[in-house]
């Protein structure tokens, strides 16, 4: 499906007919579930290498890299104790052999993540599991300039650390997997590949120095037409 909508076939059979790849490169859902639906295909070690160099300062609470035992997109919790009605729906639930893992993720890098939320998610968590594991919450875009370092949640039977990731630097931790991956592993290389379309798909620069560029500095040379010069001289090598 991701590449039928990359090259615009999405949709071409329908009467209504849609522009898919507009419709799903503007939506916060289709990068998550795109994301990381691949990412758990990775191997378990790959994996958490990923998201320790992608995330600032990310810890794991144990000494190897934990399996996965099942991911669930948007579960629905309990929302006793919290500012919701009715439940509350974390992006992804990870259950793992050593801890579980609450992500919350935002369509863009900057600005949009509310610490009430995941409160609130930390909280329904807590009504749904109780306290027989350790959780931790994955902030995945949406995180104010200055704000990366790990935030406390302190609740009455334990503390909850909240660590945090750009999608920027997660694409960055995943073209360098690709680019130190063995060459007897093609199949890690196809899912390293597709994942990296689905960041393109989404409106995310996908060569190697547009990637590594800072926001900040890519947001000016936009405004100042620098973007377009680059581009020309670049298409000249």
């Amino acid at each position: 499906m991701l590449h039928a909508i990359r090259n615009n076939k999405a949709g071409r059979n329908f009467q209504d007919a849609v522009n898919w790849r507009s419709l799903f490169g503007a939506s916060e859902d289709s990068l998550t579930s795109s994301v990381f639906g691949h990412l758990f295909y990775l191997p378990a070690s790959l994996l958490w290498e990923v998201l320790c160099k992608g995330a600032y300062n990310l810890e794991l609470p144990c000494q190897s890299p934990p399996e996965i035992i099942s991911y669930e997109f948007w579960p629905r919790w309990d929302a006793t104790h919290t500012a919701n009605t009715y439940s509350v729906e974390p992006d992804v639930f990870v259950r793992t052999s050593e801890f579980d893992l609450i992500i919350e993720a935002k369509r863009h890098d900057y600005g949009q993540q509310n610490p009430k939320q995941w409160r609130d998610q930390v909280q329904a968590y807590l009504n749904e599991y109780g306290c027989e594991k350790n959780v931790l919450l994955l902030a995945v875009g949406g995180i104010d300039h200055g704000d990366e370092q790990p935030t406390h949640l302190t609740f009455p039977s334990r503390t909850i650390l909240v660590y945090k990731c750009r999608w920027r630097t997660l694409l960055g931790a995943l073209r360098t997997a690709q680019q130190q991956l063995p060459p007897d592993t093609p199949h890690l290389s196809h899912l390293l590949k597709d994942l990296i379309a689905a960041f393109g798909l989404h409106g995310y620069a996908t060569n190697d120095w547009l990637a590594t560029m800072p926001g900040s500095e890519l947001t000016r040379l936009k405004q100042g037409n620098g973007l377009q010069t680059l581009l020309s001289k670049s298409s000249q090598f």
